[in-house]
């Protein structure tokens, strides 16, 4: 029965959270997801060395375009910001993630779809948290407080973050279960919509959990 008030109430959550934003911002977010994470599948094939954990199954996946849809379908960023929100609108530079970028264990962050995708993902993140405050918390998965320092960023700091966003972004979750389940669940020709949808509301309930935090 606890089981079952628990799934009542995620699926509550999603329900009510995806008719709260616009079917616009949902779309964009689905979007970059999945140009993440063709980008990352990509740079981990061509960059062996350092491979990230939590997209190792997809290097070697032959994913057909429905597949890769369904594995960025989610009503989150699929990504996660490493910088904390004491790095953000401070009026100083930010600092230089190099290390991420030049080790051996992330020379994959040089590949050009990765930079690209990490620099649109910086100018989404500002207009969420500008313009969907409400909202953004649960996009993004990021806590209110910086939310809020990424709404305070000047222009010149927006374009400083960008230029820096390939080693400040990662793949969220990507040590755990997470991935390899959601994989699964995608492959899966019986009841992989089942288990995909369990997937994503698994990962509502942790961003849920996380947006409540202040900082």
């Amino acid at each position: 029965m606890a089981e079952d008030n628990a799934s009542f109430a995620a699926v509550t959550t999603h329900v009510e959270f995806t008719r709260s934003v616009d079917r616009d911002i949902l779309q964009q977010i689905c979007a970059l997801n999945l140009q993440g994470l063709q980008a990352l599948a990509t740079a981990a094939v061509d960059e062996p060395a350092g491979r990230p954990t939590g997209i190792v199954r997809l290097e070697s996946w032959a994913a057909s375009a429905q597949q890769w849809r369904e594995l960025s379908h989610t009503p989150f960023f699929l990504f996660e910001w490493l910088l904390p929100a004491a790095e953000l609108n401070d009026g100083r530079e930010p600092v230089r993630d190099d290390w991420r970028v030049n080790e051996p264990e992330g020379m994959w962050r040089r590949d050009e779809r990765w930079q690209r995708f990490a620099r649109i993902a910086t100018y989404l993140t500002v207009e969420i948290c500008r313009h969907r405050q409400a909202a953004a918390r649960l996009l993004l998965g990021m806590p209110a407080l910086q939310c809020e320092r990424w709404a305070g960023l000047s222009l010149a700091q927006v374009d400083a973050r960008a230029q820096l966003a390939a080693g400040q972004l990662d793949l969220r979750w990507k040590n755990d279960s997470f991935w390899q389940r959601r994989v699964q669940a995608v492959i899966a020709q019986e009841e992989g919509q089942s288990a995909l949808w369990r997937n994503t509301l698994e990962g509502i309930q942790r961003l849920a959990v996380l947006g409540r935090s202040p900082s």
